[in-house]
């Protein structure tokens, strides 16, 4: 069955991808969620099987950003749906920390961090392969 076939689909679909955005830009409405459904997506089985190693330890964090760009006060986080409605405001910057004792014990990690970001078309956690840690 093709969405083209159920009205209510299509409508859904047009209100989503064209009319809030619009409306959002131009200051006439407020989406519930800012980052569009992004938040609460499932991680990446990258992710998940680096974070599952018992000898590492995630924390998540998210800084928000100010009308100018500017950096404003950060937090820690666990990335559930009611943060979303505790935001600080509806702009922020959201980042993961892996930290492995091990790794800096054994002196192959001491001192050194990885930057992982994201793009179009490109997700940080995919990358998640490239982390040598042992």
């Amino acid at each position: 069955m093709s969405i083209l076939t159920h009205p209510k689909k299509v409508a859904d679909v047009v209100k989503q991808v064209f009319v809030s955005p619009f409306l959002t830009s131009l200051h006439l409405s407020t989406p519930a969620d800012p980052t569009w459904g992004r938040y609460l997506q499932p991680w990446s089985s990258y992710e998940l099987d680096l974070e599952s190693d018992p000898d590492i330890q995630t924390s998540m964090h998210r800084v928000f950003i100010g009308n100018q760009g500017e950096a404003l006060e950060g937090e820690t986080i666990r990335v559930v749906p009611e943060e979303l409605n505790q935001a600080r405001g509806r702009s922020w910057i959201f980042y993961k920390i892996w930290f492995s004792a091990k790794a800096q014990k054994t002196g192959r990690a001491a001192g050194s961090d990885l930057v992982m970001l994201h793009g179009y078309g490109d997700y940080a956690g995919e990358l998640e392969t490239h982390v040598s840690y042992t």
